[in-house]
């Protein structure tokens, strides 16, 4: 088992990264990110670090820490809160 750390934004504003948080059914929005299951928490645009952000996060991102669960099922959830926001995951 493999787990990580990744950051991704939406190309969207503040509420819509907040309503696919809230859209994810398996991953858990924390503000801590340190456990065994799949972690997501979203940083605003406020951020008081957001200077020392790459300038594409400074607008506010997501910080998923990938969990144990299994993969497929993982995927599926972002795909469904993407779906829910009007946005798709795309997969190679």
């Amino acid at each position: 088992m493999y787990s990580g750390v990744m950051a991704f934004g939406l190309k969207a504003d503040a509420d819509t990264h907040n309503k696919f948080v809230n859209s994810l059914e398996l991953v858990v929005p924390a503000v801590s990110i340190g456990h065994d299951e799949s972690l997501i928490v979203y940083v605003g645009p406020n951020d008081e670090r957001n200077h020392f952000y790459p300038e594409e996060f400074r607008n506010g991102h997501l910080r998923f820490s990938i969990g144990l669960e299994e993969a497929d099922d993982i995927i599926a959830d972002l795909r469904q809160a993407f779906a829910k926001c009007g946005g798709k995951l795309t997969q190679s």
